[in-house]
C-alpha cells in the first residue's frame, strides 16, 4: 500500500504543471501609446516548438507559449477605405487594409525573448519611424 500511495503522488505532483511552457503577459506600445488592437506572435527560432499567439486589446495580451528562444512578431491590420476587387462596374468592393506596424517587428522582426517556466511580463515599445 505504501508503495503504491507513493507512485500516485508522483503521478498527481507531475500532472499539476506543464514545464513545457510559460504564460506570458504584457503590454504592446506604438509611438508612445497602446496599441488598440492587434496580434502578437511568437515563432520558435529552432522550428522545434509551436507558434504561439495571442490578441492584443488595449496595448494588453496573455499567451501560453513553448519554452525558448522566440521571435516575437507584431501585427495590427488597420481598415484604411474600400477599393472595387475588379476594374469593372459590378465588382465587389472590398477593404483596404494596412499594417500600422513596420515590418521590422513582424515579418522581419527584430523582436526575441526566452520564454521561461512560469510567468512573465514583458513590455515591447515599437516605433513607427
Amino acid at each position: 500500500v505504501t508503495r503504491s500511495a507513493c507512485h500516485l503522488v508522483i503521478l498527481i505532483a507531475g500532472c499539476g504543471s506543464d514545464a513545457t511552457t510559460g504564460v506570458i503577459t504584457g503590454e504592446v506600445i506604438l509611438d508612445g501609446q497602446p496599441l488598440k488592437e492587434g496580434i502578437i506572435r511568437f515563432v520558435p527560432e529552432d522550428g522545434k516548438s509551436q507558434t504561439a499567439d495571442a490578441p492584443i486589446v488595449n496595448g494588453r495580451f496573455k499567451a501560453t507559449v513553448p519554452l525558448g528562444v522566440k521571435r516575437v512578431e507584431v501585427s495590427a491590420p488597420k481598415v484604411v477605405g474600400k477599393h472595387k476587387m475588379y476594374n469593372t462596374a459590378e465588382s465587389p468592393v472590398v477593404d483596404d487594409i494596412r499594417e500600422l506596424v513596420p515590418e521590422r517587428y513582424n515579418v522581419r522582426t527584430e523582436l526575441k525573448l526566452t520564454v521561461k517556466s512560469g510567468s512573465q511580463e514583458q513590455r515591447f515599445e515599437l516605433k513607427s519611424k
